[in-house]
């Protein structure tokens, strides 16, 4: 038996030698997402049915996930139009570009609709965009730091240790925190 989360990951080399190494006799796949990165359903793989649990409102009626609030500048409109679009998503380079271009003020936008400097989390295009802001925050005397894929477990032990405590204000990411945050 296989029970694989986060299943729009499937076609990832090691979800592939996973199921290869097992040949699992009953296999299922759980996701919030029915189609993989690069765009391909997920039937493609060998998943068939299709199951629709709960809206992210029920659960956080529930008490299951926490309740957001999401902000964005009145001057950070981005242009998506002509974007090239890749593996199902924007082009990342073009996107940075866009987003740099427009991206307003983020600090003032920040302490407009968080004055008392809740922790925050900034998701951004690229690595790069992450570690622009994450300066200029830390430029501004706002705690910040850029949490993505490289970064080492130990360290991102430590970043969440210190958000958790309010001691860290800011924790920069790109397509990392974005699937299983608690």
């Amino acid at each position: 038996v296989l029970l694989l989360d986060e299943g729009h990951h499937i076609q990832a080399r090691t979800y592939q030698e996973i199921i290869r190494e097992m040949q699992p006799s009953f296999f299922m796949a759980a996701s919030a997402t029915p189609v993989t990165p690069t765009g391909a359903g997920l039937g493609k793989f060998g998943i068939t049915k299709l199951i629709l649990g709960p809206q992210p409102k029920q659960l956080m009626d529930d008490g299951s996930l926490c309740e957001y609030k999401m902000f964005g500048g009145d001057d950070a409109v981005v242009d998506t139009k002509g974007i090239k679009v890749q593996n199902g998503d924007y082009s990342k380079k073009e996107s940075e570009e866009r987003v740099l271009s427009v991206q307003g003020d983020f600090l003032r936008d920040l302490l407009r609709f968080n004055p008392d400097l809740h922790p925050t989390i900034t998701v951004t295009v690229s690595i790069a965009h992450a570690h622009t802001l994450a300066q200029k925050y830390n430029e501004s005397g706002v705690s910040a730091e850029v949490v993505i894929g490289s970064t080492s477990e130990r360290d991102r032990d430590l970043a969440f240790s210190r958000f958790s405590s309010g001691d860290l204000k800011v924790i920069v990411s790109v397509a990392l925190i974005d699937e299983g945050l608690d």
